[in-house]
């Protein structure tokens, strides 16, 4: 499970409990740290399940981002509205390995396996965006390894030719 991050970023009237700003985490799936009230509580309860568990919230219609959601307590005349945030999830680990891909050297690389790994380094951003987190992270680390392949094919091919032994390994 993920943790997540629900902060007040709006209050419409006047709340008892949270003033704009305020935050609290769900750590596990449902330990909270910091104060709660029972109603904005029950009504975010299913999209905290959600998002702990690797939901998207633009997937299920709460955020225009994966990892967020927006929601509101029921109370029509005091109303607080929330973002949940996923702390640590899937899609920043594929953001991060998405970068470090993009500080690599295209000239370090032959050619065309180079332009392999950007096609899929491309089709992880896509996958990435629309929610598919396994996909996106099966595609960065494809893109990766075809590149760490090669890099270790010409080495073992070195260290044949300038070997005398008919081993393969």
């Amino acid at each position: 499970m993920y943790d997540l991050l629900v902060k007040v970023v709006k209050i419409k009237g006047r709340c008892p409990v949270f003033k704009e700003g305020e935050e609290f985490e769900l750590k596990k799936g449902f330990l909270i740290s910091g104060k709660i009230c029972l109603h904005a509580l029950a009504s975010m309860l299913t999209v905290l399940q959600a998002l702990a568990r690797g939901d998207s919230g633009k997937r299920i219609g709460l955020s225009k981002e994966h990892g967020k959601a927006i929601v509101q307590c029921p109370d029509p005349f005091n109303t607080v509205t929330f973002e949940i945030t996923r702390l640590n999830g899937p899609e920043e680990r594929i953001k991060k390995d998405i970068e470090e891909f993009d500080k690599l050297k295209a000239e370090e690389f032959d050619k065309g396996i180079y332009e392999m790994a950007l096609r899929y380094r491309k089709d992880a951003e896509h996958f990435l965006e629309k929610g598919d987190f396994l996909s996106a992270f099966g595609c960065i680390n494809y893109a990766f390894g075809l590149l760490d392949a090669k890099k270790y094919a010409k080495e073992f091919k070195k260290n044949q030719t300038s070997s005398n032994s008919n081993h393969i390994l």
